[in-house]
């Protein structure tokens, strides 16, 4: 049941921000934002992509007996599809503005462990790399319409 409700929740929050609440916000203009340190930024990031891969891995309840083969699965699925946010993200950013950047590819590849973590054990890795990278276009989106 949480594999079906989960993501039609999200995509009706979706439609409700979207649709109401864009458009009716006041635009405050807080200054410029300090910079932040991209070190720190990575050091986090690795410790989420650890805590991605044990949430789906340990969504299994177990690492022993029938489950332990589709353990390997999972973490698979969900490695392929950060990695594919990731690289979806620095092209996109090179094809953009010419330049690389690590923030926005740390940006899709936590967009791509989102998006599989539902179903990180009933995909295959190829199918893994589609819903990552897919899913970082509907990201970008997204905050590009929310902008506007």
């Amino acid at each position: 049941m949480i594999r079906f409700s989960s993501p039609i929740s999200g995509l009706l929050l979706t439609f409700f921000f979207f649709f109401h609440v864009i458009g009716k916000r006041e635009v405050v203009d807080y200054g410029r934002m300090r910079g932040h340190s991209t070190a720190l930024v990575a050091i986090g990031y690795f410790l989420l992509s650890y805590g991605f891969l044990a949430l789906t891995g340990g969504s299994l309840y177990r690492a022993s007996g029938g489950n332990s083969a589709n353990l390997g699965q999972v973490v698979t699925n969900t490695t392929t599809a950060g990695s594919a946010g990731g690289l979806v993200a620095l092209f996109l950013r090179y094809i953009l503005t010419k330049k690389l950047s690590l923030l926005s590819t740390i940006n899709g590849s936590l967009a791509g462990f989102v998006s599989i973590c539902a179903s990180a054990d009933v995909t295959s890795p190829w199918l893994g790399l589609i819903i990552g990278g897919y899913y970082f276009f509907c990201f970008i989106l997204f905050c590009q319409k929310s902008k506007e």
